[in-house]
C-alpha cells in the first residue's frame, strides 16, 4: 500500500480545508494497522520536539527584541 497516493491523498481530498478532520480520519484508517501506534507515537514525539524548538526560537526573539533581557514569570 502507497500511504501517499492510497491514504493521505485521498483523506485530504475528503476534508479539504478542515485539517483537524483530517488528522482524524487517517488516524481512524489507522486504527488496527500492525504497527501503527509506534509510528503515530513518533510523530507526535516529533512534533513535540519541533514545537518545544519554535518556543524556544520564539523565546530567543523576544529576548532579541528586549535587548537580551530574561522574561521571568510574575506570580500572581
Amino acid at each position: 500500500m502507497n500511504w501517499e497516493k492510497d491514504v493521505i491523498r485521498r483523506t485530504m481530498e475528503a476534508v479539504g480545508e478542515d485539517t483537524g478532520a483530517a488528522l482524524d480520519m487517517l488516524l481512524r484508517r489507522l486504527d488496527g494497522v500492525p504497527g501503527a501506534t509506534d509510528a503515530i507515537a513518533d510523530v507526535v514525539q516529533a512534533m513535540a520536539e519541533r514545537h518545544a524548538a519554535h518556543a524556544g526560537e520564539l523565546r530567543a526573539e523576544i529576548r532579541r527584541r528586549n535587548g537580551g533581557a530574561e522574561i521571568i514569570e510574575l506570580e500572581k
